[in-house]
């Protein structure tokens, strides 16, 4: 979706990245002759210093970067009102600590490094002035960041909270260069594998029980968040 829209409008080159080359390799042929692959596993120094190399071969400096991986972490249904809270904590527990923090690791510190081991290719997009906006990151946040009833899992929750402070901080210290720093938080009607796993919880327990659901309009789509990053990384948020 996000690769898509840049493509689509303009950009001159794309690059993707993931951790399945055959499913990146599949994407980019799918989205036409500037998208390029490159295998990644933002949670590893080294597949990131990799990837930075890659990019820096192929076009010598970075316009925009886009953090947005992100994994749903561990999942316990919400207490009801027959749980007990023995049963829960041990829910919770049963999980391991492994696990809830490598939804920290992947939501939360991945985005910090990811954004660290591009910092230089952003600082050459600003020399490079091939586009009138300057350099900037924009990060994949979520709406869970501010719910209080979790559907999408604690771990979830809470990392994509840390991540919104890590916004906050960066968007303070990096337009010292010239590089704008900001969040999306998309609450998608569309499913992904992530989504699924939080959609079939959500319906299975009672998320907010006695409390019915506000809707204001239409619930976004892929063209909405595909129409807000064009708008975000345009050149009307420049100045």
């Amino acid at each position: 979706m996000i690769a898509k829209a840049l493509a689509q409008n303009g950009a001159a080159k794309v690059f993707i990245s993931g951790r399945r080359a055959d499913v990146l390799a599949k994407a980019a042929a799918a989205l036409g002759p500037s998208v390029h692959p490159i295998v990644c596993d933002v949670s590893s120094p080294e597949s990131l210093a990799s990837a930075v190399s890659e990019v820096s071969s192929s076009a010598g400096f970075l316009n925009l970067l886009v953090c947005n991986a992100g994994i749903g972490g561990p999942q316990v249904p919400m207490p009801t009102a027959e749980t007990s809270l023995e049963e829960w904590a041990s829910a919770n527990l049963n999980h391991g600590i492994d696990s809830y923090v490598r939804t920290f690791e992947v939501n939360t510190a991945a985005v910090w490094y990811t954004t660290m081991a591009f910092l230089p290719l952003l600082g050459k997009g600003n020399e490079s002035r091939n586009v009138t906006q300057t350099s900037q990151v924009v990060v994949t946040s979520s709406i869970a960041a501010f719910n209080k009833m979790s559907p999408g899992g604690y771990a979830y929750g809470q990392s994509k909270a840390a991540v919104n402070l890590l916004v906050k901080q960066l968007s303070v210290v990096l337009p010292q260069w010239n590089i704008r720093y900001h969040h999306s938080h998309p609450q998608a009607a569309f499913l992904t594998r992530m989504k699924l796993t939080a959609y079939v919880r959500t319906r299975a327990n009672a998320i907010c029980p006695g409390r019915k659901s506000s809707k204001i309009g239409s619930p976004p789509t892929q063209l909405h968040i595909a129409a807000k990053l064009i708008f975000t990384c345009s050149s009307s948020l420049s100045k």
